[in-house]
C-alpha cells in the first residue's frame, strides 16, 4: 500500500478514535450505572478496561496502526460479549460485535476482516449454546439467538462487503491518478528538454 494512503488511513483511525473515547465517556457513565444496580459486575469491569486500554492507545503516538486497531476491535467484541453474557438481547452487545466487524473493514486488511467476522460468529454461537443448555438465561429461546444472529450476519457481511469494495475502489482511482501525473510530469520533463 502507498505511504500517504497508509498514513491518511492512520491519521483517520487516530482521529476516530479520539472522538470515540470522547463519545465513549458519554457512554460509559449510564451503562457503567446501569450496569452497578443491576448488579451486572462483568460490564462494569469490561466496560472500564475497555475505556481504559483504548484511552492508553489512542494516546500513544508510538503505538503502532495495526496494534491500535486490534486493541480497539479486540475491545469492542470484549465489550460485545460481556454486555451479550450480562444483558442478553436487552443489551447492546451485537452491536459492538457489529462496531468490530465495521473498524476491521474500514481499515484492516482482508485476513482481519475475517478474522473479526469469525471472531463474531464464535461469539454468537457460543451465547446460542449458552441459552441451549441453560448457562446464560435472559427469558430468550435458542431461536431467538438464531434471529438475532442471522441478521447480525446479514449486515456484517454487507457492510464488510461493502466497505472493503469502497475502499479498494478508491485505492486504485488514487494509484491511477498517481500514474497519470507521473506520466504528465514525465511528459513536461521531456517537452522542456526539448527546447
Amino acid at each position: 500500500m502507498n505511504t500517504s494512503i497508509r498514513k491518511i488511513r492512520e491519521n483517520i483511525l487516530t482521529k476516530t478514535l479520539g472522538i470515540g473515547v470522547f463519545l465513549g465517556f458519554i457512554a460509559y457513565i449510564p451503562s457503567v450505572l446501569a450496569a452497578y444496580f443491576a448488579n451486572m459486575w462483568l460490564v462494569v469491569v469490561v466496560d472500564t478496561l475497555a475505556l481504559l486500554i483504548v484511552c492508553v492507545v489512542v494516546f500513544l503516538p508510538a503505538i503502532p496502526f495495526p496494534v491500535k486497531l486490534s486493541v480497539f476491535v479486540g475491545s469492542s467484541l470484549l465489550v460485545g460479549v460481556a454486555v451479550i453474557a450480562a444483558a442478553g438481547p436487552l443489551g447492546a452487545g451485537y452491536i459492538w460485535l457489529l462496531v468490530a466487524v465495521v473498524f476491521s473493514a474500514l481499515f484492516g486488511r482482508t485476513r482481519a476482516i475475517a478474522l473479526t467476522v469469525a471472531a463474531t460468529v464464535f461469539i454468537m454461537l457460543a451465547w446460542g449454546i449458552g441459552v441451549a443448555t441453560g448457562k446464560l438465561d435472559h427469558g430468550v429461546t435458542p431461536l431467538i439467538v438464531i434471529v438475532i444472529s442471522v441478521s447480525l450476519f446479514a449486515a456484517c457481511g454487507l457492510m464488510a462487503f461493502v466497505i472493503s469494495r469502497l475502499i479498494s475502489g478508491i485505492l486504485d482511482a488514487y494509484e491511477e491518478s498517481q500514474r497519470l501525473a507521473d506520466r504528465l510530469a514525465a511528459e513536461l520533463d521531456s517537452s522542456n528538454s526539448m527546447r
